[in-house]
């Protein structure tokens, strides 16, 4: 089993950050199989949504109201 850390530079900010890229470079010439992304902070989460469409700024919008 293979595995990399990324690190996210936040910048004390929150946010959505895509790791599309990172995931994407790691799995490149890996063929079939399953990859697995873990975050660990207890203020951090994962959640794989299409960027670009407004489904961010919905899923902060939620985020918000979840946990003002």
């Amino acid at each position: 089993m293979d595995s990399v850390v990324v690190t996210v530079e936040t910048g004390r900010r929150r946010g959505v950050f895509d790791l599309t890229d990172d995931v994407a470079a790691f799995v490149a010439d890996k063929g079939d199989g399953l990859v697995n992304v873990f975050a660990a902070h207890a203020t951090c989460g994962i959640a794989l949504v299409e960027l670009g469409a407004g489904s961010d700024l919905d899923l902060m919008d939620r985020i918000d109201a979840i946990l003002p």
